[in-house]
């Protein structure tokens, strides 16, 4: 599985213990940093999984085939 793009659009405080989260936890590489921007197979081709984040939030990660 190739993933193309993520993108996270949460807003949050506690910049760490999000790097720590998606970094660590996810294994995702922090490519673009501004500065204040930092599951089961579906017919249609699409596996995800959904987690939450250390701020509550619901993430819902999915690859397409």
């Amino acid at each position: 599985m190739i993933v193309k793009r993520i993108v996270t659009n949460i807003h949050t405080e506690q910049i760490e213990k999000a790097k720590c989260f998606y970094q660590e936890v996810l294994g995702l590489n922090l490519l673009m940093d501004q500065g204040w921007i930092a599951s089961a197979d579906e017919p249609w081709g699409v596996r995800r999984f959904y987690v939450r984040d250390p701020f509550g939030n619901l993430v819902n990660i999915l690859a397409q085939r």
